[in-house]
């Protein structure tokens, strides 16, 4: 690289607008000293704990959010994570993508999160957390009363039917009880494949649902049929404003299914 060009990397890493690629687009935001190492990723390693104290203490000494993309948490590390956040006041949004996650780390996330009152945004992207981490974030939040997210993202995990249908269930209320994401407002879980099933399961939770306005199945492989079980919820919905179906090959009955819908709907 030369000295020219390290010197010309720190300028960049002190205060920098950065275009990346994502999803195929190019995409701006302004990222600064160690966020923009965190974001790039370039060296994946694993972190120890004091390595995710490290990365904690910047973050709060940087603004509200903590990202971490392409490191190598492992169990240890997501324990310290959660360990470090449980108590945190600072932190308001935590993305964590291709953290090596797995099914095993969701745990400890759920738990963290029914006990910090802080946390409002979640982003976990290319974790592998698959059926089993999805419906142990599902299951630990509703071992709680309630849990303060306003904003989860579960994109790429490779959640299936049982992932989906464990996910619905928590926006759907418990009896007596309201649902176990009782304040959420936006869900994305975008390129996960969403059976005709898991979409009937969505569909009876936006029958009940009274908080969420945007809800993201973008190339979820939504079939016809699932997009006409969406659509039967569709009337019964008052607060739901956006509905993103993008790169789905929707067939023609279920555009019209979702068409009959939305002549109903008052929100969207």
């Amino acid at each position: 690289m030369g000295d020219d060009g390290g010197a010309r990397l720190a300028d960049v890493a002190h205060f920098a607008t950065k275009w990346y690629v994502e999803s195929g687009g190019l995409v701006r935001g302004s990222y600064s000293g160690r966020r923009l190492r965190a974001a790039v990723g370039v060296q994946r390693r694993s972190e120890g704990e004091k390595d995710i104290q490290c990365e904690v203490r910047a973050a709060r000494e940087q603004g509200d959010m903590l990202e971490l993309h392409g490191h190598r948490l492992g169990q240890k590390g997501v324990e310290a994570l959660a360990a470090e956040l449980r108590a945190d006041q600072t932190i308001r949004k935590l993305v964590l993508c291709d953290t090596t996650l797995g099914p095993g780390g969701a745990g400890p996330i759920a738990e963290m999160l029914l006990q910090n009152e802080c946390i409002t945004d979640l982003t976990l992207q290319l974790n592998g957390l698959g059926d089993r981490g999805a419906c142990a974030i599902a299951h630990g939040l509703a071992a709680g009363s309630t849990c303060n997210l306003r904003s989860l993202a579960l994109e790429e995990e490779g959640i299936g039917e049982a992932g989906i249908t464990a996910i619905a269930a928590a926006l759907s209320p418990r009896g007596a009880r309201g649902p176990a994401l009782a304040l959420l407002e936006k869900l994305s879980l975008r390129g996960n494949p969403v059976s005709t099933p898991g979409a009937g399961a969505l569909a009876r939770a936006l029958h009940l649902n009274t908080t969420l306005e945007r809800l993201d199945l973008s190339s979820c492989s939504l079939s016809g049929l699932g997009a006409a079980r969406l659509a039967e919820a569709l009337p019964h919905n008052c607060t739901l404003l956006e509905l993103r179906l993008v790169r789905n090959g929707i067939s023609v009955v279920g555009a019209i299914a979702l068409a009959s819908g939305l002549l109903h709907n008052e929100g969207l």
